[in-house]
């Protein structure tokens, strides 16, 4: 561990991420008590201190998590009740985009049913025509965030099929 405390807490922690990687590569586990202290976070003593410490806590990680990956290209995946892992870059390239399109594909879900369960009765003409228009934009992302594999062409064919 550094001697050196950086504030706020989150730069302390990328630090010791950052160290915890050149030491023992990608896919080690950075567990939550580890966060914390890294955090120094106070440990809360009463019902009200414990949910600020539970709200830095997520806020820092989300700070910690933006910056490792928008400046140090480094993806932590939540591993529930134990911490994060620092995923590998083959994994960052599958598990992260399938975590955040099943999310997106729920929220589409949510926005179809709101839609689709409109009395439509009451709903002018003009209304009307923009729900059924968000509609169809809806099933267009829904089957853009479907598991449907779509077969990957190589780009070397695609040249030669049009030269």
């Amino acid at each position: 561990m550094n001697d050196l405390i950086k504030y706020p807490g989150w730069k302390n922690a990328l630090d010791e991420i950052l160290i915890r990687i050149e030491k023992n590569g990608y896919g080690c586990l950075i567990l939550h008590d580890e966060l914390k202290q890294w955090l120094s976070l106070e440990e809360p003593k009463t019902i009200e201190e414990y949910k600020k410490h539970e709200f830095e806590y997520m806020s820092s990680i989300e700070k910690l998590k933006e910056d490792l990956l928008l400046d140090h290209s480094v993806y932590l995946m939540n591993m529930k009740g134990q911490g994060y892992q620092v995923l590998i870059p083959e994994e960052q390239v599958t598990r992260a985009p399938d975590k955040h399109t099943k999310k997106a594909s729920a929220e589409l879900r949510k926005a179809a049913r709101a839609l689709s369960n409109v009395k439509t009765e009451l709903l002018s003409v003009e209304t009307e025509n923009l729900r059924l228009s968000k509609m169809a934009r809806i099933a267009f992302l829904k089957t853009v965030f479907s598991k449907r594999k779509i077969p990957i062409v190589d780009k070397k064919q695609i040249i030669e099929s049009v030269v």
